[in-house]
């Protein structure tokens, strides 16, 4: 992600890296998410 608002840049910037994998069973997603900041997101 990417933003001209500073303040935007500097929390974006804080958050870190941002893992997301996406899966895929009959049709159906399945999204999840991890990084440092946030710890695991399913």
């Amino acid at each position: 992600m990417s933003s001209d608002n500073e303040q935007v840049k500097t929390q974006l910037e804080m958050m870190g890296d941002m893992l997301t994998t996406t899966y895929f069973k009959d049709k159906k997603p399945r999204t999840e998410m991890s990084n440092l900041m946030s710890g695991d997101v399913r």
